[in-house]
């Protein structure tokens, strides 16, 4: 017959499997709601609004409309390449390092 430190030990451990299996399944189920509603959102849009520009019939241009921000699309060949590394080196200066994530940087962030 055990002792009754062993029935209270036995009875600790299944209390505490229990509530350990209780809280990885809500957890499970949290992360599962999560990524279900993820999939369901679907991707953000990655189209930025730019500023449209109002033609004459002879080329020129006679107006523009924009939501408060000027933005025009202008080609990576038409940026100077100065601005490019400059701009590399504030953002990311393991940009040439790394293939897309920085986890050293992440982290940071974290």
């Amino acid at each position: 017959m055990p002792s009754p430190k062993i029935k209270k030990t036995k009875r600790y451990f299944r209390l505490s499997l229990l509530a350990f299996l209780i809280v990885l399944t809500i957890f499970i189920i949290f992360i599962a709601g999560i990524l279900i509603y993820a999939k369901i959102l679907g991707p953000p849009p990655l189209s930025v609004p730019q500023s449209s520009l109002y033609y004459s019939s002879d080329g020129k241009i006679i107006g523009e409309s924009n939501n408060g921000e000027k933005r025009y699309w202008v080609n990576i060949d038409d940026i100077s390449t100065d601005l490019i590394h400059a701009t590399i080196s504030i953002e990311d200066q393991n940009f040439y390092g790394h293939h897309g994530f920085d986890v050293k940087r992440i982290g940071g962030a974290i």
